[in-house]
């Protein structure tokens, strides 16, 4: 390799390396082998990829480019951008294919299928979104800064983009998104209600009191959240008080209109879950709960905190109330609620 420079460069450069010790040298040589080799290897390396590329590998072609592209600056990126913009230096290589052919196809795919799964990343999206709005659960606008933001919030996470994924960010990933007006938010819960009504048509018919649950279940005053968990409880204990529809659909709409607190209805879907588990029992098992019962029975009675007043458990959350059933026991809690304890 012969070095380059003006002569006071060289000479310079000869007398430090004058000073240098034979090893020094050694190092200093297979350093700049090494680099010769890493630099043939890469270009190597990028020649292969430009004659796959379509170009013809002939000595005329190589020439014309390295003119154009000397040492570092031969990429394949480089080789591309100006094939793509000079048309004189495109014609004045010879191509055994259109160049780039396959390469433009596979972008041209991988866009395609980008573009299809941003499209359904959106209908996920603006799905979850009405859907938590119309329910009452949150209020999220389908613009895009919040698609952007829950998309973020999924992929920090690692999580793959599904409807439950985007609820559960929608509900407990503390963002703040941007919110629908009135209006559109109205026509929503509209809508949520109806479909509400429809899964419960089967308990009702034309007589008054399913015109009043309807109306009720319409009612804006009324959260959905409340309707949908009236609705949902008072089902799960129709369906206990009788193998025929017609009189389930009678203690349906008899329970849902009465003044019973939906307290009262989640402690006796709670009774009913707890007796269900009991009937799928197996012998031990059953043997293993009633001795765990009687330990509970000699243990000194849990006494109901004074601030879990009978207010604080009509107002509190199903989950809450299912917490303090399983800590303090349901008939603790009814208890409370009659102002017995």
């Amino acid at each position: 390799m012969k070095a380059s420079g003006t002569p006071a460069e060289l000479e310079r450069t000869r007398r430090v390396l004058q000073e240098k010790s034979i090893d020094e040298l050694q190092r200093i040589a297979q350093r700049i082998r090494l680099k010769v080799q890493t630099e043939e290897t890469r270009r190597a390396y990028v020649q292969l990829q430009i004659v796959r590329g379509g170009l013809a590998n002939t000595d005329q072609n190589w020439k014309i480019i390295y003119q154009r592209l000397p040492g570092e600056t031969l990429t394949l990126a480089n080789f591309r951008r100006l094939v793509e913009s000079d048309p004189a230096f495109k014609q004045s290589l010879q191509w055994d294919a259109e160049p780039f052919a396959t390469a433009i196809q596979a972008e041209q795919e991988q866009a395609t299928q980008e573009q299809q799964r941003a499209a359904k990343e959106l209908h996920i999206f603006n799905a979850a979104a009405r859907a938590v709005t119309g329910q009452g659960l949150a209020n999220v606008a389908t613009v895009h800064a919040n698609f952007n933001m829950v998309k973020q919030t999924i992929e920090e996470d690692g999580l793959d983009f599904t409807m439950d994924n985007v609820i559960r960010v929608l509900l407990h990933g503390g963002l703040n998104l941007a919110q629908n007006d009135q209006e559109v938010t109205s026509e929503l819960v509209g809508q949520s209600r109806s479909q509400l009504l429809a899964n419960f048509e089967s308990y009702l018919d034309r007589s008054p009191e399913s015109f009043k649950i309807r109306e009720w279940a319409k009612d804006p005053s009324v959260p959905i959240a409340d309707v949908r968990e009236r609705l949902q409880l008072v089902e799960q204990i129709a369906d206990t008080m009788s193998p025929h529809q017609e009189d389930r659909a009678h203690h349906f709409r008899k329970l849902v209109l009465s003044v019973r607190p939906v307290e009262e209805f989640r402690q006796r879907v709670a009774n009913i879950d707890e007796r269900r588990d009991l009937r799928n029992m197996s012998r031990d098992e059953l043997r293993q709960h009633i001795q765990r019962e009687g330990e509970a029975e000699q243990q000194p009675p849990i006494t109901l905190p004074a601030e879990i007043t009978a207010g604080a458990i009509r107002k509190s959350s199903k989950d809450q109330q299912l917490a303090w059933h399983k800590q303090y026991g349901v008939d603790a809690l009814n208890a409370r609620l009659r102002g017995e304890a």
